[in-house]
């Protein structure tokens, strides 16, 4: 459901939260962590880092870290940012058209529901809250 865009970004966010007060992490070593490519990456945390979600900071020390508190930032900002509003909901069976009432497929109905629990997750989730789940990223 999420570009592989989104997913790093998540996955990069839920990576700094768990960094301690005052830590940071090189962004070849953030690429290692959470299995992006550096290329790729160093895209990401431009975005990242434009919207004030990530600090990056020079030096020997250098890296990058949260730019906000984790528990601020809910999962709907860090995936409008990378794929744009989520309010549109798609047609399942075509992916170019917007399914709405009047030009609804014959999956619109449960495809809908599952697109607002969808949307509900991710505007009621913050990174703070995918941080402590544990697990790998």
């Amino acid at each position: 459901m999420l570009s592989k865009t989104s997913r790093y970004a998540l996955r990069t966010l839920a990576e700094l939260a768990g960094l301690k007060d005052g830590e940071s992490v090189l962004s070849r070593d953030l690429s290692e962590r959470i299995g992006a490519p550096p290329q790729y990456l160093s895209k990401v945390l431009v975005t990242l880092r434009r919207a004030g979600l990530v600090r990056a900071t020079r030096g020997q020390r250098g890296g990058y870290c949260l730019g906000r508190p984790a528990g601020t930032v809910r999962l709907i900002q860090v995936v409008e940012l990378t794929e744009g509003p989520m309010l549109v909901p798609r047609c399942l069976l075509d992916n170019v058209t917007e399914c709405g009432s009047e030009t609804a497929c014959r999956a619109h109905e449960g495809w809908f529901r599952v697109q607002e629990m969808f949307v509900e997750f991710l505007s009621t989730t913050t990174i703070a809250d995918i941080a402590r789940e544990g697990g790998s990223v």
